[in-house]
Parts: structure tokens; sequence; C-alpha cells
């Protein structure tokens, strides 16, 4: 009896291990199957079903040369409700009524009518569980920012319902608005989303080093919700630290507005240029638009390929001056402004002819008063008229790299065009060269004219403009931009001294006179070059180019103006631009060493977020005195060197202090209350139109001012 249980508990283990070994045996066989012979349906199956995403990085910024922010990524947020959370289908009673306080504290911190939000949230909440909007997005708000999104959901109301969420986009945004707009450039729209990155000027020219790398995500969804599970993260762009400088650029727009205005310009540019360097510390391009608004639609300052006018008379002086026939002295009969040559179509005439003329003059006087006359009667005698003999005049411009182009850092320089009397299809007549030599029949944009004045300004050596001092990783340097040297000498020192000592006489003497300043000598040239289509005069193109101060030249600048009437607008602008600069080096406040001891500096700490201000203070290791602040605000008040921080208590619903804010905070409080605010200057608040404890319309506008 024993011997048959046993003969049966070995049958019954044999069966077992035999069928063990089948179902390895068949698990390996579909594993060979799905590896081997359907691997590669399987991996494609698998591939289609599990999406990679291509994530693209945030790009590098842009600073001025003082480590300013000019141009950022910035994150910006859309704000969605989600009617199908699980927080809210549990206690959607308890919901409903809270209804009216949850909307009346979103409507504040997204400045939307709590009304309109609340109907639309009961419309979503009448309607059928499986039938409710999983991605309702909240009317009248586009996107909000990341202080803005964080108040929303700190909120008590929010956090209880987990209803509210936001996805998040990255916005390029430019602080200091129009301010090197065009040059610094933009990105496209979906940049962010495809990579297509800059469009136009420093935005497109280093768009590989801002970009950076793209990384690689992996789709899942979960819960009806994608979510991205990176894979390869993505590489942040570099930084870009430009040549240019805030407060530069502020003078020079501010200024140029300020002409345009009086003066009804149809649109007008400006540079500074850094006469050592070449660094171009400010530039503007400007048009007014038919309601009177500045904006920025075209680089005019490297794309206006018109003719100069009269400042390129210097280039023809120096020239005449280079052939050693003639000097400054060397005389000229002007006649009563009007030159008639045989064979002439019409004659040069003087911009002072209908007054008789400027007689006979010298040809230093030729370039203080601007005399058409004056400069080509000299370049006929030296050069002639020939086709043969003005090779020698042009090929003396050429000499001095001016009819070269410059591979700058904005894409789209146009290059000028001077003709050569050899050159193929050319039409050279006996009125060419006279007309050539006062800038018709030439065409320069303004940033060559600058770089050959600040040539002239850096005792002949002419550099190429520079927009970019170094690209950097994460605080350290990738690359440095290097000064090119263009042209090493422009001029013999003899003509260079001589050349320098006219443009200074064309501001104490000459039609530059409106430049004058009796805080710094300057020198320059105006020039006046009419603009025509088909044969009809549609306007003028004004400038004046020169550098400061004129004995010891540091910056140049040139301003152009295009309008319908003559002006001497762009000398006035040149004289004002170059006082504000130069005043900017003069205000340095230097205190004796014994009283900076004696009187050690006391921080002076602004009024804000009370744990932003009680953190400040902390690491400041200043002195403090609290009066039970249990507010989210306070003020801080200085008393015998100890900061006294004090609770701030207002009604949403009435216009708070922010006298003496900071710009930051003092827009989110303001904006937490429905108001918009414009801001005006930097620092912190000194001024705000609407008085405190007045009572807030939502959307009412409120404008402060603000200083350093």
């Amino acid at each position: 009896m024993a011997e048959k249980r046993y003969n049966s508990f070995y049958v019954r283990l044999v069966f077992l291990l035999l069928l063990f070994f089948l179902v390895v045996l068949w698990i390996a066989f579909g594993l060979y199957k799905i590896i081997v012979v359907e691997g590669d349906f399987w991996r494609s199956h698998a591939t289609a079903k599990n999406d990679t995403i291509t994530v693209y990085p945030p790009r590098g910024n842009i600073y001025d040369c003082n480590r300013n922010l000019l141009v950022s990524s910035l994150p910006k947020y859309k704000v969605f409700v989600d009617f199908d959370a699980e927080k809210l289908c549990k206690n959607e009673a308890k919901f409903k009524h809270d209804i009216d306080s949850l909307c009346i504290h979103a409507s504040r911190i997204l400045n939307v009518d709590r009304t309109r939000l609340k109907n639309r949230i009961l419309d979503e909440l009448s309607k059928p569980k499986r039938k409710r909007n999983r991605r309702c997005e909240i009317f009248g708000i586009s996107e909000i920012d990341h202080p803005t999104k964080n108040a929303l959901f700190n909120s008590k109301f929010i956090s209880d319902y987990n209803c509210f969420y936001t996805e998040k986009r990255i916005k390029r945004e430019k602080p200091f608005a129009t301010l090197g707009s065009r040059t610094l450039g933009g990105v496209y729209q979906d940049a962010q989303t495809e990579g297509k990155g800059g469009n136009s000027g420093l935005e497109l020219y280093y768009n590989e080093e801002l970009k950076g790398k793209t990384g690689v995500a992996r789709k899942q969804r979960i819960r009806n919700r994608n979510y991205h599970v990176s894979m390869i993260e993505p590489e942040e762009g570099c930084d870009l630290i430009t040549t240019f400088d805030v407060k530069m650029m502020d003078i020079v727009e501010s200024e140029l507005k300020s002409v345009m205005t009086k003066d009804h310009t149809d649109h007008a540019c400006a540079v500074v240029m850094d006469v050592k360097t070449g660094e171009i510390k400010a530039m503007s391009n400007l048009k007014m638009n038919s309601s009177g608004e500045f904006s920025d639609e075209e680089n005019y300052v490297m794309t206006s390929l018109t003719e100069p006018g009269s400042t390129f008379k210097v280039a023809s002086v120096v020239a005449l001056l280079e052939s050693g026939r003639i000097d400054t002295s060397y005389r000229i009969d002007t006649g009563e402004g009007i030159w008639q040559l045989p064979n002439w179509d019409k004659p040069m005439r003087d911009h002072n002819y209908t007054k008789g003329g400027y007689g006979e003059i010298s040809l230093a006087q030729a370039i203080w008063f601007s005399s058409n006359i004056g400069i080509s009667k000299p370049v006929r005698e030296v050069f002639g008229l020939s086709r043969d003999s003005a090779k020698k005049f042009v090929d003396r411009l050429y000499s001095m790299k001016l009819n070269e182009k410059l591979n700058l850092e904005i894409p789209g320089v146009a290059k000028p065009n001077i003709p050569h009397p050899t050159d193929k299809g050319v039409k050279w007549s006996g009125m060419s060269l006279p007309w050539m030599s006062i800038g018709y029949g030439v065409q320069v944009p303004p940033i060559y004219t600058l770089t050959f004045y600040n040539g002239l300004a850096n005792n002949g050596k002419m550099i190429k403009p520079v927009f970019v001092r170094t690209i950097e990783k994460d605080g350290r340097v990738v690359k440095s931009v290097n000064t090119e040297v263009l042209n090493p000498k422009l001029c013999s020192n003899s003509t260079l001294l001589k050349v320098k000592d006219m443009l200074r006489g064309v501001v104490t003497n000459g039609t530059g006179k409106l430049a004058n300043s009796s805080i710094l000598p300057l020198a320059g040239k105006s020039g006046t070059s009419q603009m025509y289509v088909k044969n009809v005069r549609v306007g003028y193109q004004l400038s004046f180019c020169g550098y400061f101060p004129a004995d010891e030249p540091k910056y140049s600048c040139i301003v152009v103006m295009w309008q319908d009437h003559t002006s001497v607008s762009p000398s006035v602008a040149f004289g004002k631009i170059a006082e504000r600069i130069y005043a900017m080096g003069e205000k340095e406040i230097v205190r004796p060493e014994d009283e900076y001891r004696a009187k050690p500096y006391i921080a002076k700490v602004k009024h804000g977020r009370t744990k932003d201000v009680d953190y400040l203070l902390d690491k400041l290791d200043l002195q403090t005195k609290s009066s039970n602040v249990d507010s989210e605000w306070c003020l801080v008040e200085n008393r015998d060197s100890v900061e006294v921080m004090k609770p701030l208590t207002t009604k949403m619903s009435v216009v708070p202090n922010v006298i003496g804010w900071g710009a930051k905070d003092a827009i989110y409080m303001l904006e937490n209350r429905g108001l918009k605010v414009e801001v005006q200057g930097r620092g912190k608040v000194v001024q705000q139109s609407v008085s405190p404890g007045t009572t807030i319309t939502k959307g009412g506008v409120i404008r402060i001012v603000l200083k350093s």
C-alpha cells in the first residue's frame, strides 16, 4: 500500500515538472518570437505609443556692458480650470457654497470680472460630470507672471479644491521696451516650441549661441493629462554681454524723441560709438506713426542706403589735402552761390545763394559753412573732370576703405555704393565728380559715415563697430569679441590735424553752431541731402556726425533725420546727447576716507513684503525693531540707525500709499487691487497719480513715478 502511494506521488511530481518545463519552454518561445521574429514590429509599435518630444531650452539672456538685463526669457502661465478634478467632485456642494469667496479672491489676483468668472464656473458645473470641461480657460486674462501664479495657488480657496492649473510658456521680454529694440532683435513667436529662434538683430546673428541645446522627453498620459518625462536634459543657451550702456541708450532715445516731436520728423536714428574700442554704446531707430507714438520698425542705421550729403565733404577734403596740391588756406571764389559749367544740365548752388553766396572763402571756411561750390571747385581743379582723372579721386576714397562692406553682428547691413569711373555700366560725365565730392551720386548708410568720423577722432585708425563684448556660459567666458582694425591710417598726421581743426570750426563758427556747448568742446559736420522719387523732391535727409570732447575724443556720434523740410535738429540733438553723456562721467561723488569711517553707510531698506524685508535686514545684520508685524506687507523707517518695521494694513477696496516702495512690490500691490499700472523711471516710487485712500475702480489706471 505504501509502495502504491509512493508511485502515485512520483507520477504527480514528474507530471508537474514536465508541465513546468513546458510552460518555461512556451515562455521562451514567446520571447524569442517577440524579440527576434516580431522585434521590428513591436519596437516601431512601442515608439508610436510612447512618443518622444523635443524639449527646447530657455534662450540665453542679453545684457548691457554693466550687466543690466536687456532681453530675457521669462515664464508666463495660462490659467485653466479642471471641472473634473477629484477634490472638486467630492466636495461639489461645499464648492458651490464657497464659489462667491473663491471668485472674489481669484478675480482680485487675476484682475478679471468676478461675476463673469462665477457664471462661467456655474455653467460648467450645471453639465453632467462626464461632459464637463477639463481645460476651461478663464475669460479676460491672457497670461500671468510667476508672482501672480504663486499668489493664486497660495490661496486656501484654490488649494482646497485643486481645480485650477496652469500651463507654462516661455516669453521673450525686453525690460527696457524700445531701448535698442531693433538692434537687439526679436524671435519668432513660436520659437520656444519649434526652435526657429531669432529673426533679426543680435537674436538672429547669435542664434546658435543663444538657443542652447535641445533635450528629449517622453510623453506619458496619466489621468487624462499629458506629462513629459525627461530623457535628455536640455542645455540652456549662452548669455551675451553687449557693448550697450542702458543709461546712454536712454539719453539717446529721449533726445531723439524730443527733437522728432518738435520738428514733426517722420523717422530718425542715432548712434554713439566708443572712439578707442569701436564699441557701440547706444543705438536708436525711431519712427513716428499717425497716432504720434514712436515705434522701432527698421534699423535705419544699418539699412538706409541714401545719399549722405555734406557729411561726405570731409572725405573729399581728406583727398584734397593728401594730394599735396592745396592747403586749408587755399582760396575759392564761390561767387554769388551759383556755379554753372558748360554741358551741365543744371547749376550747382550753395544753400545761401538767395542771399548772394559766400564770395571768396578758404577751404577751411568751405567746410565750416558747408559750401558745395567751395568743395567741388578745388576737387575739379586738383583731380579734373574726365573719367581717367576722376579715377585718382575715387581711388583715394577706396584707399580709406569707405567702399568696403562691414561684416557686422547685425544681419542686413547695406554695402556703400561709391561708383568707380572704370566700373562697367557706370554713366560718367563732367558732372559726376563735382556732385560726388559733396555727397551726391553715392549711397552710404549712417553706420559707415560714423565709422569714418570715428577713425578721424581715433588719430586716423578706423576700427570696426562691435556690439558684443563676450559670450558667457554660467558666468564663464566662452568667447571674447576683439577690436578689428579696418584701416590703420586714414591719412597723414598733418592732414588729420587740419581736418580735426576744421570740424571744430564747424561747431564754433559754421553750420553746426547749435551743437556748440559751454560744457565741453565738440567737433563734427552737418549734412543735408535732398531725396527725390522720379525727379520729384519728397523730403530731406538731415544729419550731424562728430565726436566729443573735441580735444580728447572719447565718443563719436551720428544723428540722422528724415523729414519734409530742412532744420538744424540733428545738430541740436547731437549737442544735448554729448552734454548728457559727458555729465555721466562727471557725477562721481568722492567721500573723504576719514569722513567715511566716521559716518558708516546705512543701507536704505525699502518698504515691501514682510518676509522679504525681514530676510534682508537679517542678512545685512542691521539693528531692527519690530512692532508686532503680522501683516503681509510692512513699512520700514530708520530711527537713530535702527530699522523700525511697522505693519501695513490697507483695505483691498482703496488705493494704498506706495511712496518709497520699490517698483516690483508697488506694481504687485496695485495690480492685486485691480488697477492698471503705468511706470515712469527707475528706482523707488516718489509719486503716484491716484491719492492713497481713494476708492478703487476696477480696471482704473494709476501712474507711478520712480527715481533712483
